[in-house]
C-alpha cells in the first residue's frame, strides 16, 4: 500500500487511486473505524465506508484535486 506524509500528497494518492477503480486500494486509505463523510451522510467503520466508496467507484469518476491553505488562514 502506498502512503503520504503530507495533505498535498494524500490528495494526489485519493485521486490517483480514486481514478483507477481500485476500491481495494481506496478503501486501504482509510482508519479501520475512522470516518467517510458525504452529501448523504457519515458512514463510520471499514465496512460502511468500502460499501459508501464501492458506490462512487461504480460510477467510474475522474477527480482532480487541488490543495490549499484553510480558509481563514
Amino acid at each position: 500500500m502506498e502512503s503520504a506524509e503530507a495533505a498535498e500528497e494524500l490528495h494526489k494518492l485519493f485521486a490517483r487511486v480514486l481514478n483507477s477503480g481500485d476500491l481495494d486500494a481506496l478503501v486501504a486509505l482509510y482508519a479501520f473505524d475512522g470516518p467517510l463523510v458525504t452529501r448523504s451522510g457519515a458512514a463510520r467503520g471499514i465496512g460502511a465506508i468500502r460499501s459508501t466508496l464501492a458506490e462512487y467507484v461504480a460510477m467510474k469518476p475522474t477527480v482532480q484535486l487541488r490543495t490549499g491553505l484553510a480558509y481563514g488562514n
